[in-house]
């Protein structure tokens, strides 16, 4: 017997392979990042179940139709279970830096617009006014604290003295 005339045969195993390969493909390839795959998979494991089950009869139609209905409904169920999951979520934690808090001394003026380079432990840092702090224009000779950093970037505010 040949695989074509088995799944006419057995409409409920075209499904169930179907199903399977979409889910194997999803968690394999996509690691459950893309989740099409995931819901029409779980779509068409279903609608094979539901014609194993005697529920549908295999017929192309109606499995189609059911296949389709059955992966939207997973779909829109699914993304608003995970959906209010990512609501309570809280923002992750700011990065912690042992250079936040760093003091020092501006050799030359900056401002929103206009940054400076200062040497620290041998690395030539970019350094540009923290959009929060006030004033905007800081004077050469001005005691500036590090409020964050990036990559090479140091985001400062003038000290209260």
């Amino acid at each position: 017997m040949n695989l074509v005339a088995y799944f006419t045969d057995h409409r409920d195993a075209l499904w169930f392979t179907l199903g399977f390969g979409l889910l194997a493909i999803e968690a394999g390839i996509f690691g459950f990042a893309s989740g099409m795959l995931l819901f029409t998979g779980m779509g068409a494991v279903v609608t094979g179940l539901m014609i194993y089950t005697g529920v549908l009869t295999g017929a192309t139609i109606p499995a189609i139709a059911s296949f389709a209905i059955v992966s939207m409904v997973l779909a829109w169920l699914f993304w608003n279970v995970f959906h209010r999951s990512q609501i309570g979520a809280s923002a992750p934690p700011p990065p912690v830096s042992d250079l936040v808090g760093l003091r020092f001394t501006l050799k030359q003026d900056i401002s929103l617009t206009q940054s400076t380079t200062e040497r620290y432990s041998g690395i030539d840092w970019k350094v540009v006014v923290d959009p929060s702090a006030e004033p905007g224009i800081m004077r050469q000779g001005t005691q500036v604290e590090v409020v964050s950093l990036d990559a090479g970037i140091f985001r400062v505010r003038s000290v209260a003295t």
